[in-house]
């Protein structure tokens, strides 16, 4: 049987030369439901991690502020009271997840 490109899968490949010590990916955040305004960066995947984070330069660069307050653990930190945003992470151009208050909901384009 033949399935080469019959069912387009949505799944990333990465190579490396030697063993990678951290999984990337060019990604595009906007404010939610703003696709116009763009901030290319680098994504990078934390296999352990329970949400997604910006940084605050990023938070003032797309103009948006905090929706609510999270408390955060981290590795040195426990209950660390957080500021949390709604955006918008491309992982391609048909691959939307929106993140919010520790939830994320992806959306594939059709």
């Amino acid at each position: 049987m033949e399935y080469r490109h019959k069912n387009p899968s949505h799944a990333f490949t990465q190579k490396a030369d030697a063993f990678a010590r951290m999984i990337t990916l060019d990604i595009e955040i906007t404010p939610v439901n703003t696709p116009l305004k763009r901030f290319k960066t680098k994504g990078i995947w934390d296999t352990g991690a329970t949400n997604s984070v910006i940084t605050q330069e990023l938070a003032n660069a797309l103009g948006i502020y905090p929706t609510g307050i999270t408390n955060v653990n981290t590795a040195s930190e426990t209950n660390k009271p957080t500021a949390t945003y709604i955006v918008d992470i491309f992982l391609k151009p048909d691959l939307r997840c929106i993140s919010f208050a520790g939830q994320s909901t992806c959306i594939v384009k059709k």
